[in-house]
């Protein structure tokens, strides 16, 4: 977003707050803080990405703009992922032909989509978030329970060659 211009606001719990600044976010809202951080928002935003959150479709949708507002939900609890599956194209419809609308994101892997994104990153336009935990192909498990356990900061690695192999 902030590639190509936008105003970003980041809410993110307090250990993330130094990484959401970091990553160029206009705005940093600890909502550990402030639990109802959303509610008390007077800002409408044009569009809302629910990346990680727990918090109810219905939460965002009363901080969009009413014309236009868009929610794209990519990723969260199981519970945001099927709201914004099964409710979603109701809610967009019932919004209206210029209302909101309210979808999810899903990575297609487009060959050209990649490279740009590469491209960016080796530019230095946009950053990774790497955590610094590392995982061998034999404890797969535990990468996997540790992203669910919430500890995880950027995308955790699974090297599917270790070094000894190298």
């Amino acid at each position: 977003a902030k590639y190509y211009g936008a105003h970003v606001t980041a809410i993110v719990s307090t250990r993330n707050t130094e990484t959401a600044a970091a990553l160029g976010a206009d705005e940093v809202i600890d909502y550990k803080e402030n639990e109802n951080c959303l509610g008390e928002m007077n800002e409408k935003f044009d569009v809302v990405v629910a990346a990680n959150g727990s918090r109810s479709i219905f939460e965002y949708k009363a901080v969009l703009k009413s014309d236009h507002g868009r929610y794209l939900c990519c990723g969260g609890s199981l519970s945001q992922i099927f709201a914004s599956i099964l409710l979603g194209g109701v809610m967009t419809l019932w919004s209206g032909k210029d209302g909101q609308s309210f979808g999810n994101v899903y990575s297609t892997g487009i060959r050209e989509d990649m490279e740009f994104v590469a491209e960016l990153m080796v530019n230095g336009k946009i950053k990774a978030v790497v955590d610094k935990s590392r995982f061998g192909l034999d404890t797969a498990v535990d990468a996997f329970e540790y992203i669910l356990s919430g500890k995880a900061v950027g995308r955790v690695v699974i090297e599917v060659v270790s070094e000894q192999q190298k």
